[in-house]
């Protein structure tokens, strides 16, 4: 997932953040959550690209605003729920 992922960007460690809030280790955890959901709910391969970029893009705009990251785990399951829908 990684390889295809560098096409997209990496969202949160962005350049012109000041503020990291998401280190790579928490990261690695959100994405094998991503994909222990979509393998469980069997979505298609482009739902849990659409769900990793979510995810990444909501952490971006916390860290700008200056606010926490809340839980990964409910992030993950948000963002798998919300790219189901727009698939």
């Amino acid at each position: 997932m990684k390889d295809k992922e560098i096409v997209i960007g990496n969202y949160v460690t962005e350049p012109n953040s000041t503020l990291m809030r998401v280190n790579d280790a928490q990261r690695r955890h959100l994405i094998t959550l991503l994909e222990s959901l979509h393998k469980e709910k069997e979505y298609k391969e482009e739902t849990l690209f659409l769900a990793a970029s979510l995810a990444d893009r909501y952490l971006v705009t916390l860290s700008k605003l200056n606010i926490v990251c809340p839980c990964l785990i409910k992030l993950a399951i948000v963002a798998t729920l919300l790219a189901a829908k727009l698939e």
